[in-house]
């Protein structure tokens, strides 16, 4: 006859068990080095744990929505939503519009570029010319590498690029250069579980467009988000346009007007 087995005490433990077991013991990342460790658990629903308390944010195009965070997570927060991008080709036109919009979601950027020049306000600039991206970049974010890479070069940019991404971090590719063939390692890629993202905006539709152009009027109206400098045109001098924007060199953009008495075409 089996004895009754004596009914074990409860252990009261502020630690969520569940969320480590399914959000870091999952991924053996339990580097608390921060005071705080972050991991996305869905699309941009990010947990929040400083390995006894654990919260949950939500980010949107209108900013940051903080669900039920206990007292010693609260230092914890801005450090936490404000990832760490770096941007390549950070002083082009694309790289410094990129800058704003990381800064407007309290992001901390790191620019590369072939100048140790700033002129797109960047928290730290790599000049890729004398020095290496990752190294610098590791050096920069303590050894963990970063959230998010946006290539604006391409080419032999790619794979620097990836390297520099931090574990479960993404890369977002807009454009490439003559040579549109890459190469990287297949196998540090998916051991560090990393992201490629292809973006082509000339894939949108009108009502895309029109519906992420929204989603940037906050920006503008509270002053993240700055206009480029426009040159306009009539479009009789339609060709003197497209000849200032081959000649390329600078960073104003080249603007058609259509006359005023044309008709819309529907």
């Amino acid at each position: 006859m089996n004895k009754p087995q004596a009914e074990q005490p409860e252990i009261h433990s502020d630690v969520c068990k569940h969320c480590i077991k399914a959000h870091v013991e999952s991924e053996s990342v339990t580097d608390l080095s921060a005071g705080f460790l972050t991991r996305e658990v869905a699309p941009g629903i990010f947990m929040l744990t400083n390995g006894n308390y654990q919260s949950l944010f939500l980010t949107t195009g209108e900013g940051v929505v903080l669900i039920d965070a206990p007292e010693p997570l609260v230092k914890f927060i801005a450090p936490a939503i404000s990832d760490v991008t770096v941007i390549i080709g950070v002083s082009g036109a694309v790289g410094r519009a990129a800058t704003q919009i990381a800064h407007w979601k309290k992001a901390h950027v790191i620019g590369a570029s072939t100048s140790s020049e700033n002129p797109s306000g960047a928290d730290a600039i790599i000049n890729i010319t004398t020095l290496h991206l990752e190294e610098e970049v590791r050096k920069l974010t303590q050894g963990k590498g970063v959230d998010l890479v946006v290539d604006a070069v391409g080419g032999s940019m790619f794979e620097h690029g990836l390297k520099a991404l931090r574990r479960g971090g993404r890369q977002i590719a807009i454009t490439t250069t003559k040579d549109r063939k890459v190469s990287f390692d297949l196998l540090e890629f998916y051991h560090n579980q990393l992201h490629l993202i292809g973006v082509d905006t000339m894939k949108l539709s009108g009502t895309e467009t029109a519906d992420l152009l929204q989603s940037l009027r906050f920006g503008f109206q509270e002053g993240y988000l700055q206009a480029p400098t426009v040159t306009t045109w009539p479009l009789e001098r339609a060709l003197e346009a497209y000849m200032a924007v081959e000649k390329g060199g600078s960073l104003t953009k080249q603007v058609l007007i259509p006359h005023p008495d044309s008709r819309r075409m529907v």
